[in-house]
């Protein structure tokens, strides 16, 4: 019975003229992280800035209606969207009542079900 022959060469397909992948340097891939961070962090900002617009938009119109509000769900990309909107302690107090009302009769309302 022969014994399969060991495979003492290195060669991990890198360094093969035949490879497709090519062999970079340590310079080149910090160069190509770097460049698809930065890629990312634009993209990231940009979505930042446009939510944030958004958001303004949304209490700038709801403003027109509500003097004090709070807004808890979720956007159409499933992120959380939390609005607290009070201009003075007085607004404050008014919503931090008003979702302890909500909150114990969301419990009353759902243990006589």
């Amino acid at each position: 019975m022969k014994k399969p022959k060991s495979n003492n060469n290195k060669d991990d397909g890198m360094n093969n003229k035949h490879s497709k992948i090519p062999n970079y340097d340590k310079k080149q891939i910090e160069d190509m992280l770097k460049n698809s961070l930065q890629d990312f962090l634009i993209r990231k900002s940009s979505i930042n800035t446009e939510k944030a617009k958004n958001v303004s938009s949304l209490v700038s119109q709801i403003t027109e209606y509500l003097s004090a509000f709070i807004i808890i769900g979720y956007d159409v990309s499933g992120e959380p969207i939390n609005i607290v909107h009070a201009t003075n302690q007085m607004d404050a107090d008014a919503l931090s009542a008003a979702i302890n009302k909500f909150i114990v009769h969301s419990i009353n309302s759902s243990s006589e079900k």
